[in-house]
């Protein structure tokens, strides 16, 4: 779960990949006046891929197609995304009352300035990456997302590129990309820019999935190039699993039975304001 002020300069990637998880923890926000190479890489498709872990009481990961990609090899991608993959629902059967607490919470924070050595030690970044991918997949499994600091790849389209594919992440067009919310702004790399309108920048963009009923991102990589111009900028991520179980659970049994699944738009907690003090 994210949400993105539309004064972040930032880009984004739907991604298909080799592990599916649940997602983040307790309310965390990383300011893109921060270094410019922040990337956060969070596993999407929350609430539904949170249900099918517990539903399956197997702890173990999940897996999709992947393809095997090169970092050396800089095709041409404009026109050429597939579709990510459909929703997965199985949603049936859940014991609302005994939801088990996620055994981890994220995001988990990896600073290049504090892997120094390791790095060297690899040749490159992406070369680091590469040698560190299952460990990278399985920590982003357990922890749902993975904050990465400080960074010199990632500090371009190119560069963003580089990374999510020597982690053999494939992108997938946006689920919503016929809403023209996000623009395309790299076509060539498949890097989308976060919501960026005049006419929504009062506009808080609240906590939502990475998905639709029809089609979900398994992954998601996010990336801020550059501080956001106006201030703000925050990127805001939440465990989706902690954010279900605190809820009253008479009432969560209530929107369950009533079959509601998904907020497409996103999680508006203006009404808030309303509410009394204390």
């Amino acid at each position: 779960l994210g949400a993105r002020p539309p004064s972040l300069s930032a880009g984004a990637a739907a991604l298909r990949g080799a592990h599916q998880s649940a997602a983040t923890s307790p309310a965390h926000k990383a300011s893109s006046g921060a270094a410019a190479a922040a990337v956060g890489l969070t596993a999407a498709g929350v609430l539904a891929a949170t249900r099918r872990q517990r539903r399956s009481g197997s702890g173990r990961a999940l897996y999709v197609a992947t393809v095997d990609t090169t970092t050396t090899a800089r095709k041409d991608l404009t026109g050429m995304l597939p579709d990510c993959p459909s929703t997965i629902w199985k949603a049936d059967d859940i014991d609302i009352y005994n939801l088990p607490e996620p055994e981890a919470s994220g995001p988990l924070v990896i600073d290049a300035k504090d892997i120094a050595e390791e790095l060297k030690s690899a040749g490159s970044e992406l070369e680091y990456f590469v040698a560190k991918r299952a460990e990278i997949m399985a920590q982003l499994q357990k922890y749902g997302s993975i904050l990465l600091r400080n960074f010199d790849t990632m500090v371009d389209a190119p560069g963003f590129r580089s990374f999510y594919e020597s982690l053999q992440l494939n992108p997938c067009l946006d689920p919503i990309h016929s809403s023209g919310l996000r623009a395309m702004t790299d076509k060539k790399d498949a890097v989308y820019e976060a919501v960026n309108k005049p006419s929504l920048a009062q506009h808080f963009v609240g906590l939502h999935n990475e998905s639709t009923f029809v089609k979900t991102a398994m992954f998601g990589a996010f990336v801020c190039f550059s501080p956001a111009s106006e201030g703000g900028g925050e990127f805001i991520i939440a465990d989706g699993a902690k954010i279900i179980n605190s809820m009253d659970k008479d009432v969560l049994k209530r929107i369950y039975d009533n079959k509601v699944r998904i907020s497409v738009s996103n999680l508006d907690l203006n009404f808030i304001n309303a509410l009394p003090s204390q």
